[in-house]
């Protein structure tokens, strides 16, 4: 969940994946955008399950088109019968439209208690940017939870304190799920984004990493 790189850290969890696992599966719990990557299969898989990946590993599967280049993700229901025939699925669960922050509202998922681990994601760009509507998804909603102005920047310290509040990213997040937080773009925000890794270990005892899903690497917060 998050923003700053979704869906191509998604895209690199399943090509790790498949390496040391059989069946990997793909997904979204929320809407979609066309997939560069991977071929879209679509709810209910026709076959066996044993038949599934004996072509590709990992396969993405979503419930169904919408329009040209966007896409329903599946609902957890559907998930849930699926996970028996799988060994590790990787999903995304909230939606960003692209931006490397956001403030949750009522439509976004709670996340279900089939989820075991949680990464919460942060763009490293949105370190000291201003707070409106370029850098934050629901600028106007982030203002009003946070009691911020508009215009006001993104420091490391209130970036900090929004993803890890009981009220800001982390309620979305049910109570048994194992949760890290990796900030992303480091490599082209080096000094953003470990700043914002270090002072995140002030709020959160959870596992915190900076680096880049681009370039393939990371490193733990000290």
């Amino acid at each position: 969940i998050g923003g700053g790189g979704k869906t191509s850290l998604l895209y690199r969890l399943g090509c790790d994946l498949s390496r040391n696992h059989q069946r990997v599966l793909l997904t979204s719990l929320t809407k979609a955008g066309h997939s560069p990557e991977y071929p879209i299969h679509y709810w209910p898989l026709p076959g066996n399950p044993k038949d599934w990946f004996k072509e590709r590993n990992p396969i993405y599967v979503l419930a169904k088109q919408l329009a040209p280049e966007k896409y329903e993700g599946l609902t957890t229901v559907q998930l849930e019968q699926l996970l028996p025939h799988i060994d590790v699925c990787v999903a995304e669960a909230d939606g960003a439209r692209r931006h490397p922050l956001k403030a949750h509202n009522d439509r976004d998922l709670y996340l279900p208690s089939c989820i075991t681990h949680v990464i919460i994601l942060i763009g490293a760009e949105v370190v000291n940017r201003p707070l409106n509507e370029k850098w934050v998804h629901r600028s106007e909603l982030f203002q009003k939870l946070w009691g911020l102005p508009s215009g006001e920047y993104l420091t490391p310290d209130i970036i900090a304190r929004v993803v890890t509040h009981p009220k800001g990213y982390r309620s979305r997040l049910n109570s048994t799920a194992h949760t890290v937080y990796f900030i992303n773009q480091a490599d082209a925000f080096p000094e953003q984004a470990k700043t914002l890794a270090t002072r995140m270990l002030n709020y959160t005892t959870d596992p915190v990493f900076y680096g880049s899903v681009r370039e393939t690497w990371w490193k733990s917060a000290q």
